[in-house]
Protein backbone atom coordinates (compact mmCIF):
# COMPACT_ATOMS: atom_id res chain seq x y z
CA UNK A 1 0.00 0.00 0.00
CA UNK A 2 2.78 2.44 0.90
CA UNK A 3 4.49 1.77 -2.45
CA UNK A 4 1.28 2.49 -4.38
CA UNK A 5 0.65 5.72 -2.49
CA UNK A 6 4.20 6.98 -2.79
CA UNK A 7 4.72 5.90 -6.43
CA UNK A 8 4.00 9.34 -7.96
CA UNK A 9 6.61 10.94 -5.68
CA UNK A 10 9.17 8.21 -6.32
CA UNK A 11 8.58 8.33 -10.08
CA UNK A 12 9.47 12.03 -10.17
CA UNK A 13 12.84 11.33 -8.57
CA UNK A 14 13.83 8.21 -10.57
CA UNK A 15 14.13 8.98 -14.31
CA UNK A 16 13.17 5.54 -15.73
CA UNK A 17 9.94 5.49 -13.68
CA UNK A 18 8.66 8.84 -14.95
CA UNK A 19 4.98 8.92 -15.80
CA UNK A 20 3.99 10.98 -18.85
CA UNK A 21 2.06 14.09 -17.81
CA UNK A 22 -1.07 13.15 -19.74
CA UNK A 23 -1.25 9.70 -18.12
CA UNK A 24 -0.94 11.24 -14.66
CA UNK A 25 -3.58 13.85 -15.54
CA UNK A 26 -6.06 11.24 -16.83
CA UNK A 27 -5.46 8.93 -13.87
CA UNK A 28 -5.95 11.72 -11.37
CA UNK A 29 -9.23 12.86 -12.90
CA UNK A 30 -10.49 9.30 -13.36
CA UNK A 31 -9.91 8.68 -9.65
CA UNK A 32 -11.77 11.86 -8.77
CA UNK A 33 -14.72 10.74 -10.90
CA UNK A 34 -14.80 7.35 -9.19
CA UNK A 35 -14.87 9.00 -5.76
CA UNK A 36 -17.68 11.40 -6.76
CA UNK A 37 -19.73 8.59 -8.35
CA UNK A 38 -19.34 6.45 -5.23
CA UNK A 39 -20.50 9.31 -3.01
CA UNK A 40 -23.51 9.96 -5.28
CA UNK A 41 -24.58 6.30 -5.27
CA UNK A 42 -24.31 6.07 -1.50
CA UNK A 43 -26.42 9.21 -1.02
CA UNK A 44 -29.04 8.25 -3.60
CA UNK A 45 -30.96 5.91 -1.29
CA UNK A 46 -31.19 8.57 1.42
CA UNK A 47 -32.39 11.11 -1.12
CA UNK A 48 -35.17 8.81 -2.34
CA UNK A 49 -36.29 8.07 1.22
CA UNK A 50 -36.22 11.75 2.21
CA UNK A 51 -38.02 13.10 -0.85
CA UNK A 52 -40.71 10.42 -0.66
CA UNK A 53 -41.52 11.00 3.01
CA UNK A 54 -44.99 12.04 4.12
CA UNK A 55 -43.78 15.40 5.42
CA UNK A 56 -42.48 16.37 1.98
CA UNK A 57 -45.73 15.17 0.36
CA UNK A 58 -47.79 17.29 2.79
CA UNK A 59 -45.80 20.42 2.06
CA UNK A 60 -44.99 20.09 -1.67
CA UNK A 61 -47.61 17.73 -3.02
CA UNK A 62 -46.63 14.83 -5.24
CA UNK A 63 -42.92 15.60 -5.31
CA UNK A 64 -42.09 11.96 -4.53
CA UNK A 65 -43.06 10.93 -8.07
CA UNK A 66 -40.25 13.08 -9.44
CA UNK A 67 -37.47 11.99 -7.08
CA UNK A 68 -35.49 10.26 -9.83
CA UNK A 69 -35.75 13.32 -12.09
CA UNK A 70 -34.63 15.64 -9.31
CA UNK A 71 -31.60 13.46 -8.56
CA UNK A 72 -30.81 13.16 -12.28
CA UNK A 73 -30.63 16.96 -12.58
CA UNK A 74 -28.46 17.30 -9.48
Amino acid sequence: MAVAVSFPTISKQIPFLRIPGIVFFIGKHFGTGVILATAFIHLLDDAFRSLQSKKVAERYGKLGKYTGSIMFVI
